[in-house]
Order: C-alpha cells, then sequence, then structure tokens
C-alpha cells in the first residue's frame, strides 16, 4: 500500500507536465498499460521487493487514471448541470468498484489468486489497446460552456404561472432547397441541445403546401423549464449550433410559444 501511495504521489506530482505533452485518451492508454503491466507482475512475481517496485509504477497508473477520468468530467460539464453529472458519475463509480469487488471474488474462487490477477490485467491492456479505436474521452474539454442567453424574452399578453405546462415552442425558418440537406443535418445537433437543456419531444416538420418552410418543435414541461432554457442551461456551444441553423434560413427565424389553453379566470 505505501508503494502504490507513493507511486500515486509521484504522478500527482508530473500530472500538469504529462496533460500538456498527452491527450485525455493517450493519458488512459499510458495509465492502463501501466496499471495492467503491475498487476500482471505482481500475479506472477514470488518476490517482494519486485512487487513493491512495480506497486509504485500501478499506483502512477492508478492517480493518472483517476485525475484524467475527473478532470475531462469537470471541464465538459456546464455549471447548470455540473453537480447533479458529477453525482451521477461517482455513483457509477463507487458502484462499480463494490460490484467489481463482488464478481471478482467470485472468479477467483474457481481461478484461483494468481489467475484472477493475470485475467484482470489482461483484461486492463485489451481496454487500453482500444483506446485509439474506440475514445473513451471525446474533444469536448474546449467546448464553449458559459452560460449565454441569447434567446429574445417570449411575448406573453396574460401570467404564466411557472408550473404552467407542458409548453409547445415552434420556431420557422424558411430554407432554400439546394441547403435542405445541409440545414437536416444541422438540426440533428440542435436537437440534441433542445433535449439536453429540457426539452422531453423534439421534430423537425415540413410545410407540404411550401416545402421551403420548415418548423422546429419542441415541448418543454413547464414554463419555468423554458425559462431555464433561456437564461441558464444554453451555453456558448448551443449558441454555435444554433447559429449554425439560423445561418441557413433565408429569413429571420420566427418562433411562437403555446400553452395550454385556460380560462381567464383560470389564469387569475
Amino acid at each position: 500500500m505505501a508503494a502504490l501511495g507513493a507511486g500515486a504521489v509521484g504522478a500527482a506530482l508530473g500530472m500538469g507536465r504529462l496533460r500538456k505533452a498527452l491527450t485525455a485518451n493517450q493519458l488512459l492508454l499510458f495509465s492502463g498499460l501501466l496499471y495492467g503491466g503491475g498487476v500482471l507482475v505482481t500475479a506472477l512475481s514470488a518476490s517482494l521487493p519486485v512487487v513493491a517496485a512495480v506497486s509504485v509504477v500501478t499506483g502512477a497508473g492508478w492517480l493518472v487514471t483517476l485525475s484524467t477520468l475527473n478532470t475531462s468530467m469537470q471541464l465538459t460539464l456546464p455549471a447548470w448541470v455540473r453537480a447533479r453529472a458529477l453525482a451521477a458519475y461517482l455513483i457509477v463509480f463507487l458502484g462499480g468498484q463494490g460490484l467489481g469487488s463482488l464478481l471478482w471474488g467470485l472468479v477467483a474462487r474457481p481461478l484461483g489468486t494468481q489467475g484472477t490477477l493475470v485475467l484482470a490485467a489482461s483484461l486492463l491492456v485489451v481496454g487500453a489497446a482500444s483506446l485509439p479505436l474506440f475514445p473513451l474521452l471525446p474533444g469536448t474539454g474546449t467546448l464553449d460552456r458559459t452560460v449565454s442567453a441569447h434567446w429574445p424574452e417570449p411575448a406573453l399578453v396574460f401570467e404564466a404561472a411557472g408550473d404552467t405546462g407542458p409548453v409547445l415552442v415552434e420556431i420557422a425558418y424558411e430554407v432554400a432547397p439546394e441547403d435542405l440537406p445541409e440545414f437536416l443535418e444541422a438540426t440533428q445537433r440542435l436537437s440534441r441541445s433542445r433535449l439536453r437543456t429540457g426539452a422531453t419531444r423534439w421534430r423537425v416538420y415540413q410545410d407540404t403546401s411550401d416545402p421551403a418552410k420548415l418548423y422546429e418543435v419542441f415541448e418543454v414541461p413547464t414554463w419555468d423549464e423554458h425559462l431555464r432554457q433561456h437564461h441558464e442551461r444554453t451555453t456558448g456551444f448551443d449558441q454555435q449550433v444554433l447559429d449554425r441553423v439560423r445561418a441557413l434560413s433565408r429569413t429571420e427565424p420566427r418562433s411562437r410559444h403555446l400553452l395550454p389553453a385556460r380560462s381567464a379566470a383560470a389564469r387569475g
């Protein structure tokens, strides 16, 4: 344990230089191979000095992996959802350790300690080696995550309670026929932005009488949720996605907000 700790401390001191030299996926590849190699040597060696020396390397690999994953989460998540997403990440991370301990204990019954460690090391190496083909961390650390309140304020002629809903938002675009394939492709990225920031349903419709007119329609559970889209949840990256869609419209997009019909007395 002391050797593992020493390796982790050494890696922590060098993480700044490592991050400058390698990408996040390269760090995971490097640390995964180190960890897997250390576990394999531990399984096959009966020498305490050798195992202790290798444990230093294993501890370094463990720390680099943990730090890279935690840092990537922090850099990827926008502020409004960071606490909840990190909580989900920790539940999966720590829950996976507990479940993994149980499963490896069951595996150790027929294979024994050495066989179990060899299998674990092999899986670690295979997992690390797959990263060039299947990157675990997309290049999201440079995304603009600052809040961008770029939407125009919705026009209201009557007071809408915060829990009023669902809210149906309709945005009209006019797209030239030659730009239609590019527009539809751009709206697919826009759909992920809408759903990520609070929409529960999203679709693009085309006018049968005028194919150049397209309508983006999405639903948000309540008026408060939609206002959070306006003021809290839409980031600079979402703004870039929306700007790309708007640039393909020949006219300025027009939006409408539809609420469930109620009587004047009910609104009061």
